[in-house]
């Protein structure tokens, strides 16, 4: 009897804990974007509704890939109330037929929720143009060239077509601001109207000056009466290349004793509670404790507020370079969080990130 009345108590326990938390509602678990084009924008919304009755908190919402790119309205959502969480698709150099999860992590019971993305990406010279008359007469299927992500021992190969909408000829006459790691296989030519013509444009990784990530605006220079210079965007991020390692587990062990191997003494440096406008400074050591130099590639700040510099950007096998940090705090107040990186080429350690942490009082 007694043991009856026990599981009784915790079955009414749990039925009470269950009914009081936070309940993650999402009004579909897939959207299809259907037929889609490389250069279009694919964008939806996912409605999250808290049908609980304690705060809905999302801590994380984990795409399956950086093709995916979802953007949540708020992750503290108390019951009754929604958020949006909108998913853009980067579809550029994506054709074929495609589905993502995305993966929202929160304190509901299942703790993540999966939603969906698909869909079929066309090639953009299979796209019919649907423009607008303007008074401009030539133009651009995409203004945006978007490479996500480019190591430094590839080439890629992107294209824009250019369309003659109006009653006369027009020329492409070249292109201004185009990067030395960008060569184009035409240069000018002739539309008569209602002709176009693709441009194809390759990117070089080994020609590229910086790491990290690349927005640079290049123009195609044309003859076109209300709008001569078309302005494109070129967009992405440029990582070091890394050899794929070795299959075989001996091989694998000598490869790993080969590489250069990074050993970092801390990466959040917290700087506890400082006056506005007074600086803090720390210093980490980086040791390579690898078999070949280890290479500092870049150094990215999220804003001047935080300096990062290294004493030495090649560190020889059993070497170590001094890292210094340093916070400005002027025109800023409460607690302030930043984190910068180091990109090395240690395969097992690409992207070094390095955060400070502290309160900044008036």
């Amino acid at each position: 009897m007694m043991r009856k009345v026990i599981l009784l108590s915790l079955s009414l326990l749990v039925c009470a804990q269950l009914f009081g938390q936070a309940k993650l509602l999402v009004d579909k678990e897939l959207h299809n974007y259907g037929k889609i084009y490389e250069s279009d924008r694919a964008t939806c919304l996912f409605t999250i509704s808290n049908a609980g009755k304690d705060t809905l908190r999302i801590t994380e919402v984990q795409p399956e890939c950086g093709c995916t790119v979802p953007e949540i309205s708020k992750k503290v959502i108390a019951p009754g109330e929604s958020a949006v969480m909108k998913v853009k698709y980067k579809a550029q150099g994506r054709v074929g037929q495609f589905q993502k999860k995305i993966a929202i992590h929160s304190n509901s019971n299942p703790t993540i929720t999966m939603v969906y993305i698909a869909g079929d990406v066309q090639p953009d010279q299979n796209k019919q143009f649907n423009v607008t008359r303007t008074a401009s007469d030539l133009y651009l299927n995409k203004k945006v060239l978007y490479f996500d992500t480019l190591n430094d021992n590839e080439k890629r190969t992107f294209s824009i077509i250019v369309m003659n909408d109006g009653e006369f000829n027009r020329t492409v006459l070249g292109f201004r601001n185009l990067p030395n790691w960008i060569t184009a296989n035409t240069n000018s030519f002739i539309l008569k109207p209602g002709e176009q013509k693709e441009i194809f444009f390759t990117l070089n990784g080994a020609q590229f000056y910086d790491y990290g990530p690349v927005k640079k605006y290049f123009f195609i220079n044309t003859n076109d009466k209300a709008n001569a210079s078309k302005m494109v965007l070129l967009q992405g991020f440029v990582v070091p290349y890394f050899e794929t390692p070795p299959k075989s587990k001996r091989k694998l062990r000598k490869w790993k004793l080969e590489q250069p191997k990074a050993i970092v003494g801390k990466v959040l440096i917290l700087y506890g509670t400082i006056a506005s406008g007074a600086t803090a400074r720390d210093t980490i050591h980086l040791t390579n404790t690898g078999g070949d130099t280890l290479k500092v590639k870049k150094i990215f700040s999220p804003c001047a507020c935080m300096r990062i510099s290294v004493d030495k950007a090649q560190i020889a096998p059993g070497e170590k370079a001094v890292v210094t940090v340093v916070f400005d705090s002027i025109n800023r107040k409460g607690r302030q969080r930043k984190t910068g990186y180091l990109l090395l080429n240690d395969p097992y350690l690409q992207k070094l990130n390095i955060s400070v942490d502290g309160q900044v009082t008036r």
